[in-house]
């Protein structure tokens, strides 16, 4: 009896621009800020994905809220949490705000509708940020770097609060 040879084809999951609505998510950092996203239909395909990897990467549920993590880089796992988050140019009038320093300079604001949103993401990070109430009061700051913590300040004391109405 001759048996040909089955031939199995395992495609790479496609990626995406960013977060996929309503999808599992497995985000990775491949390299210093090259975050990428695969979006899955499925959660067993999503940890299968995920159990593969050996890049810094989190699972996270069609809620977008984090299942669980993986790899050995805090600061990476930071940039991924930031990267499913909106960002703003400035500071958005009536909004909690999470400032943090990305990089030299890099300065980048993520705006909540509420404390506890904001803190879910204050608390998960590693890098220099600043926690800031709607009426823009410095509540709490993180991190290690006092320069960073210092270019915030800086950043947040000369950047024009943006309407909530145009954001």
């Amino acid at each position: 009896m001759n048996y040909e040879p089955i031939q199995v084809h395992v495609s790479e999951p496609e990626t995406s621009e960013g977060v996929v609505d309503g999808k599992w998510m497995v985000i990775t950092e491949e390299g210093l800020g090259n975050v990428v996203f695969y979006p899955f239909d499925y959660k067993e395909r999503a940890d299968d994905f995920f159990d593969k990897q050996l890049f810094a990467r989190i699972l996270f549920d069609p809620d977008l809220q984090e299942v669980r993590t993986g790899g050995m880089n805090p600061l990476a796992l930071s940039s991924i949490r930031c990267s499913k988050q909106q960002k703003s140019e400035g500071i958005i009038e009536g909004k909690w705000m999470v400032v943090t320093e990305q990089g030299l300079g890099n300065i980048c604001f993520y705006p909540f509708s509420d404390e506890k949103k904001a803190r879910v993401l204050f608390d998960r990070l590693v890098f220099s940020r600043v926690l800031l109430d709607p009426a823009r009061q410095e509540v709490s700051t993180g991190g290690f770097n006092p320069l960073s913590l210092y270019n915030i300040r800086n950043k947040v004391a000369n950047t024009s609060t943006v309407s909530s109405s145009v954001w």
